[in-house]
């Protein structure tokens, strides 16, 4: 919503500028319920009490919707009427109940979010690479993306979450010993690995280098401890995903 709710116990003066839609209908919306038995003016126009026939006028229904003439479209106008509290469009609302992931008539998962009933979501889910592609690629050639998301148990994500540290733990486990463990490459930097608005992505690169002695042999493994909290603290959002990449 583009400004916050306000509550009035009697009608206040305001004065709001406006731009008229550039497409029909031809209409801007009050930021207040008006007061229809008030004075609601703009400079060089006429209210009138039924759909305006010129350029000249303006007509305002009790939800606070003012519409023009076509000749006003994209048009900058300034209202002032007398405000009895905020409007409450329908849209807002809807996007609101899509925030709180609302079911049944019930708004849940705030408090769901309070209690801890908020899921760490990671794709892929689990991973099966081939020897045969690893063993063929070049130096920092092959690479995997991975998307978390923080989300309620209907999968909606929460938009609204940003800033939240993600932390990754990488564990392996190679027959040869020359090989290490995957490196994070984006970010580059892990401290930036941070969930915005809901969602953190991030890509590993595999060490490879075709011709030369590193193998990778079936059996092989990459385990990737994903989680919502610094596991030397456990303090914090703790939510963690295990995803293991078994090589085969």
């Amino acid at each position: 919503m583009e400004h916050k709710v306000n509550k009035r116990y009697n009608f206040v003066p305001l004065t709001e500028p406006h731009r008229v839609a550039l497409t029909f209908p031809y209409i801007v919306y009050l930021k207040e319920i008006p007061d229809l038995a008030a004075t609601i003016t703009i400079p060089n126009m006429v209210r009138i009490y039924t759909m305006p026939q010129a350029s000249t006028e303006f007509f305002v229904n009790r939800n606070g919707d003012v519409y023009f003439h076509e000749a006003k479209k994209d048009s900058p106008v300034t209202i002032s009427y007398y405000g009895g509290g905020s409007r409450l469009n329908a849209d807002d609302w809807n996007e609101m109940i899509d925030v709180l992931g609302v079911t049944n008539g019930r708004i849940t998962d705030l408090t769901s979010l309070i209690f801890g009933n908020i899921k760490l979501k990671v794709t892929p889910t689990s991973i099966a690479t081939a020897v045969g592609s690893l063993n063929t690629s070049s130096s920092h050639a092959w690479r995997k993306t991975f998307t978390a998301q923080l989300t309620n148990m209907n999968n909606a994500v929460y938009t609204w979450l940003t800033d939240v540290q993600l932390y990754l733990q990488i564990r392996k486990s190679f027959v040869d010993s020359d090989i290490i463990a995957p490196v994070l490459k984006t970010p580059l930097n892990a401290v930036d690995l941070k969930f915005i608005n809901g969602v953190c992505q991030f890509t590993v690169e595999y060490d490879t280098d075709y011709g030369a002695y590193k193998k990778y042999t079936a059996g092989d493994y990459v385990s990737y401890g994903i989680s919502t909290v610094d596991p030397n603290s456990m303090v914090g959002l703790n939510l963690s995903v295990t995803v293991v990449d078994a090589i085969q």
